[in-house]
């Protein structure tokens, strides 16, 4: 059977569907061919129409599903946290300065990530050239914070305060009312230290508190692991109380956070 060209086999649908009593037999008398050609030719374009539509089905449903598994992989996606060695090195860092062993963080982490995790002995390295750096680290921030601490209670700093504010009478607790011979001012100015000054034994009994836990756990305490606890904790939000959303180098002046902990970290 020869090929029909498309536009003919339009026009033989054509008068089949919508052609008038006669349109049929004129249309095929004018092209030389039967009447049946004519209705065998529109069957044909029905036959190759439905099955387009199925086709056209068939792929609109194929990229429905593709936009179902692309939204669902990018909802995976924004929750997703790639753990690479530098994360690996953060968490065996946070684990040590909260007490958690190497072994236990590196057995955290072949649940997330079997067969892809640091050895127990690399965390441990690598936990100890960034004990190193926070030990330079804290050598700088103790400075800056010791600075701090001490010029909040000079007399200068006293005395810039009192006359930012003109008027301000401080009466002294010890000595109410008297200020003739200056007694007052000083006493106010020992009472300033005083206010800024912490008992040695609840210092003592902080540091304790972390030492207690960790010794509990590890064998033995080594300065770079001290200075990792340290520079954590002085660096760590409180989440409650008066100190809430600042850390404790934040509240003796120096501005910092956390992010000071991953300049601690070697790279690798």
């Amino acid at each position: 059977m020869g090929m029909v060209a498309p536009e003919q086999r339009i026009a033989s649908a054509f008068f089949v569907v919508f052609g008038k009593y006669g349109d049929v037999t004129r249309y095929a008398q004018e092209r030389g061919v039967c009447r049946q050609s004519i209705y065998n030719e529109a069957a044909t374009l029905r036959n190759a129409l439905a099955t387009a539509q199925q086709e056209n089905d068939r792929l609109c449903g194929q990229l429905r599903q593709a936009d179902e598994q692309r939204a669902e992989l990018e909802a995976r996606l924004a929750q997703a946290v790639v753990i690479d060695a530098r994360k690996q090195e953060q968490l065996a860092f946070v684990g040590q300065a909260r007490d958690v062993t190497l072994r236990d963080c590196f057995e955290r982490l072949e649940v997330l990530i079997p067969g892809q995790t640091l050895s127990v002995a690399e965390l441990g390295r690598r936990t100890k050239a960034a004990g190193k750096k926070a030990g330079e680290l804290l050598a700088v921030l103790d400075e800056v914070a010791r600075t701090n601490a001490l010029d909040r209670g000079s007399p200068a700093r006293e005395s810039r305060r009192a006359s930012a504010t003109p008027g301000r009478r401080r009466s002294s607790p010890w000595t109410p009312g008297r200020n003739a011979s200056g007694f007052g001012t000083r006493s106010s100015t020992r009472c300033n230290w005083f206010r800024w000054a912490y008992r040695a034994s609840s210092l003592v009994e902080c540091i304790n508190s972390v030492l207690r836990m960790h010794q509990a756990g590890h064998r033995r305490m080594t300065q770079g692991l001290l200075d990792l606890k340290r520079l954590y904790w002085n660096c760590h939000t409180f989440s409650a109380g008066r100190r809430r959303q600042t850390t404790p180098y934040e509240r003796l002046g120096v501005a910092t956070g956390l992010a000071l902990v991953e300049n601690a970290q070697i790279n690798t």
